[in-house]
């Protein structure tokens, strides 16, 4: 369940920088 939160965590940060997101998205 950590493992989930801290992708969630990272994924909300990531939203700042579209280029990041991009790559989280795949």
């Amino acid at each position: 369940m950590k493992a989930l939160h801290k992708m969630y965590r990272l994924g909300c940060t990531r939203l700042s920088t579209p280029e990041s997101n991009s790559t989280d998205l795949g």
